[in-house]
């Protein structure tokens, strides 16, 4: 089958690269309006290039009709993800891409009825978070009678570390990022969406790790989930950094809110993270840097995982809370940790293995979890020994806890493998 790739940026070098060991793809093209960069990762899984300019609608159509599965590597998703969604639906095809940005995903998610029309299958959010992130919350879920509240989140662990291999997309990931701490964002409040403030500080009681915090951000999880689980009352999605790393976002967004545009706070972001020979900020990023990391010491903060779900509701009739996380790791930063979960999601795409059929779904509506799990296992790297895969943890009363079985106490991929 031919796998059409548009965008040969970070992300879309690591989808080429799995996507080109995966079944069921024979040909995989990459397409760039940057001729020597959809080049240079053709050559590299021995594939073909094209160039092309994403918002050409006559000419992506045509592409994405040549194919048997087209993936969008290409942002912002508020400029890319409609067009391309529409040449998608336009030829009847299928359609993946990675929109980690609320408010364009429900725009996307309206088209649903348009593409059952033509006949077009689209997941739309098939990356790390959303993607990875909604398949963990609903792998929590299931283990609850009814569910409540779903939170999801990511992080580092406490370990920040510059993604070098970032560097030439760096700006256009912090501007998003500043873009999605500013103004409002979409969560679901007694079971509706509704717009809150960015940065708010949430307390998480993770089971086996304890009470801890982390900050709201802007991200689909909520929007989508309420779809899977329309009973779901609350649901946010939420960040876990160090608190400097959230000191200098705030400064970002305060820049905004003075007047200096997203790209301008987005530099202003990137100058307090990365030091820079020469920098004149350097002195006072290391003292302040210091303080927070003190800080963050001194109160014991608790690290969640870097990507985790966080279910709770009833179980026999009693409260229970569901952690689900990954137990392993992506190597290299940002670029596999997307690329990777959405090349196996197009695989799952390109042979059918889906829930649904033609429209428009996030991740959760058409993906089981275990099936993605057990594909994404083989990518993940091991971390403290564990076996890479999912951990699951559930904490409850102690009458609940005395009816679980003994495989549901422990993380499961240890016991019977995903379930």
């Amino acid at each position: 089958m031919k796998l059409l790739i548009i965008g040969a940026g970070v992300v879309g070098q690591h989808i080429a690269a799995t996507a080109a060991k995966l079944p069921p793809f024979t040909q995989v093209t990459i397409a760039d309006r940057d001729p020597t960069r959809a080049q240079a990762v053709a050559k590299s899984i021995d594939g073909q290039w094209q160039t092309i300019d994403a918002l050409d609608f006559d000419t992506v159509s045509e592409q994405m009709r040549q194919a048997d599965v087209t993936v969008s590597a290409v942002g912002p998703s508020t400029r890319f993800g409609l067009p391309m969604l529409r040449a998608a639906i336009a030829v009847g095809g299928r359609y993946l891409d990675i929109c980690d940005d609320p408010r364009p995903m429900m725009a996307m998610l309206d088209l649903d009825a348009e593409a059952r029309k033509t006949g077009a299958t689209a997941i739309v959010g098939a990356g790390a978070s959303p993607g990875v992130a909604s398949l963990l919350a609903v792998e929590a879920a299931s283990r609850l009678d009814s569910v409540q509240r779903i939170l999801t989140g990511w992080g580092d662990n406490g370990e920040s570390e510059d993604d070098a291999e970032l560097e030439g997309e760096a700006s256009a990931a912090l501007e998003h990022w500043v873009e999605q701490a500013c103004g409002q964002i979409p969560i679901v409040k007694d079971g509706r969406i509704v717009d809150a403030a960015p940065l708010a500080s949430v307390d998480v009681d993770y089971p086996g790790i304890g009470m801890t915090t982390a900050r709201s951000i802007g991200h689909p999880e909520p929007v989508t989930l309420l779809r899977r689980f329309p009973q779901l009352r609350d649901s946010i999605n939420l960040m876990d950094f160090p608190s400097y790393i959230f000191a200098c976002l705030e400064d970002a967004v305060a820049a905004v809110a003075k007047g200096a545009s997203f790209k301008e706070a987005a530099e202003l972001l990137r100058r307090q993270l990365h030091e820079e020979p020469g920098d004149t900020m350097l002195s006072k990023k290391a003292m302040r840097y210091a303080w927070h990391a003190t800080q963050d010491r001194i109160i014991g903060k608790l690290w969640l995982p870097p990507l985790w779900a966080l279910a709770e509701g009833m179980r026999d009739g009693r409260p229970t809370r569901v952690g689900a996380s990954l137990s392993g790791t992506f190597s290299g930063g940002v670029g596999p940790t997307t690329g990777i979960p959405a090349a196996i999601f197009a695989s799952m795409l390109a042979s059918g293995d889906l829930t649904s059929g033609p429209g428009v779904h996030p991740p959760e509506m058409a993906i089981l979890p275990a099936a993605f799990f057990e594909r994404l296992r083989p990518f993940l790297r091991s971390s403290d020994g564990a076996v890479p895969g999912v951990s699951v943890q559930i904490a409850a009363d102690p009458a609940t806890a005395a009816l679980l079985r003994e495989d549901e106490q422990v993380p499961f991929d240890q016991q019977q493998g995903v379930k």
